[in-house]
This record gives structure tokens, C-alpha cells and sequence, in this order.
């Protein structure tokens, strides 16, 4: 009798760690599956970080292309108006303007002369 209690404590035994290493087994892959979804996800979370870097870099491209030609465009600017101010300073303008207005002067008054004459 006592010899089938111990066969049969062996073969419990042997079913208790059957299943332990199964839990253990199921347990790891569980874990292991956990990870992998960690790590997809975290792929994912890089691949948007990607593109907003992406997308930073080419608002930053447009940036320094306007800054540069907003340089530009002042630089020509500051040329225009260097050649606008030699205009306006031109001595030449100036006399022609008076040599006009002297001789409309005159003009009107030959014109008021001839008409007083006559009338």
C-alpha cells in the first residue's frame, strides 16, 4: 500500500511542475509580448517625431530664404533710394524749375501787357 502513495505523490508532483514551468513559459510570454507592443509603439512615437523634425527643418528653410531675401531686397532698396536723393539733390533740376518759373513770370506778364494795351 505504501508503496503506491509515493508513485502517486510522484506523478502530482511531477503534473505541479509541469505546470509551473508552463505558467512560467506562458508568464515570459506574456512579458515578451508586452515588450514587443512597447517597442512598436515606441517605433511609432520616433517615426512621428521624424517627420515633425522633417517638417520643423523645411519651416526653418523658408525662414532663412525670406530672411535672406529680405536682405536682399533692402540692399537694393537702400541703392534706389541713394539715387532718388541724388535726383532731388540735383542742382540742374533746380535751375531748370527756376528758369521755367522766371520765364512763365515773364510770359504772363507780356501776356497782361498786350491785353492792358488793348483794352
Amino acid at each position: 500500500g505504501g508503496s503506491n502513495v509515493g508513485m502517486v505523490n510522484s506523478n502530482f508532483e511531477d503534473v505541479d511542475d509541469d505546470q509551473l514551468q508552463e505558467m512560467d513559459a506562458r508568464e515570459r510570454d506574456e512579458a515578451i509580448n508586452q515588450l514587443i507592443d512597447t517597442i512598436n509603439e515606441l517605433s511609432h512615437i520616433f517615426k512621428q517625431l521624424n517627420q515633425l523634425v522633417i517638417d520643423q527643418g523645411t519651416i526653418l528653410d523658408r525662414i532663412d530664404y525670406n530672411v535672406e531675401q529680405t536682405v536682399e531686397n533692402t540692399k537694393k532698396a537702400k541703392v534706389q533710394l541713394k539715387k532718388a536723393a541724388s535726383y532731388q539733390d540735383n542742382g540742374c533740376a533746380k535751375k531748370c524749375i527756376m528758369i521755367l518759373m522766371i520765364l512763365n513770370a515773364v510770359f504772363s506778364f507780356m501776356l497782361f501787357l498786350k491785353y492792358k494795351s488793348r483794352g
